[in-house]
């Protein structure tokens, strides 16, 4: 009777879980090669709520290395990423609960080959997708576990990028041609006068008016050679005008302070308008 029970008890809790590897067994599973990134996503009961996700493995070939350890989870444990390291069939289990009651139990069967021969819809060729080494799924399996284990710490922000350093530009001048310069004519004109006369700086005169009429210089300096001064008329090419003048003059000094004297005088006596200047020189 004992015994009895016993078989019992054992068929009772050993055959749900012989029924779920058969059932798995059964079906074809997902295809899939060796070295490629399969992801499995949990049913959830319902649409709302917050469950607790437990992943196992059920079944693996014998040379898989695969582990707990090497499954990659998002936050919530409710997605299962996993690569295969061998061909052959592989049974992924998780069982939802809530509040410690278990609400589910999903198992996924795989297929897993070395390569899958897929047909290419575009131009329907046949394609061998080859799977990588298993060293390079050990590397990559590593590396996603420090990265997953990294990102739970707050990365620090990225260093500042360097200021970029304008280049200004100088600008390309253009080389101009230099500007023509007028020619100027150097040619003068002829003088009617002739050479012009040299001034003496030691003698000075008193210069009492100037005509362009010889005729009416002449009767000034008759006027005041009757009252006694020694009056003359010298002759002058005016250039600005290119005309020639007459002035009239009196007196000749070699003292500046006499000729002054003299020119006060015939400037305050015959309200003429006087001003004291160098002797020229025939």
């Amino acid at each position: 009777m004992i015994i009895q029970s016993l078989n019992k008890l054992f068929l009772v809790t050993l055959v749900p879980y012989f029924l779920l590897f058969a059932q798995a067994c059964g079906e074809k599973g997902e295809e899939g090669i060796v070295g490629s990134f399969h992801t499995i996503n949990a049913i959830l009961p319902e649409e709302n709520g917050s469950f607790d996700f437990q992943w196992s493995i059920i079944a693996q070939p014998d040379a898989s290395n695969l582990s707990k350890k090497n499954l990659i989870f998002n936050t919530d444990n409710s997605v299962m990423t996993f690569i295969p390291d061998v061909e052959g069939n592989y049974i992924f289990q998780v069982s939802i609960s809530q509040y410690n009651d278990e609400l589910s139990v999903q198992s996924f069967p795989f297929n897993i080959s070395a390569y899958l021969i897929a047909e290419d819809q575009e131009n329907g060729d046949q394609v061998i997708e080859v799977a990588s080494s298993s060293n390079d799924i050990d590397l990559w399996l590593q590396e996603k576990i420090e990265q997953e284990e990294k990102s739970e710490i707050e990365s620090p922000p990225p260093p500042p990028s360097p200021p970029v350093k304008k280049i200004s530009q100088k600008p390309v001048l253009k080389k101009s041609e230099p500007k023509k310069q007028p020619i100027k004519n150097t040619s003068t004109k002829k003088s009617k006068s002739g050479p012009a006369a040299s001034s003496n700086k030691k003698r000075f005169t008193v210069q009492i008016g100037s005509k362009q009429s010889f005729n009416e210089a002449k009767a000034i300096a008759s006027e005041f050679i009757e009252i006694g001064y020694d009056a003359y008329i010298e002759k002058s090419f005016i250039k600005m005008k290119n005309k020639f003048w007459y002035r009239i003059r009196v007196g000749s000094y070699d003292n500046y302070a006499s000729a002054v004297s003299l020119a006060t005088t015939i400037s305050t006596t015959k309200n003429v308008h006087t001003w004291v200047d160098n002797v020229r020189n025939e």
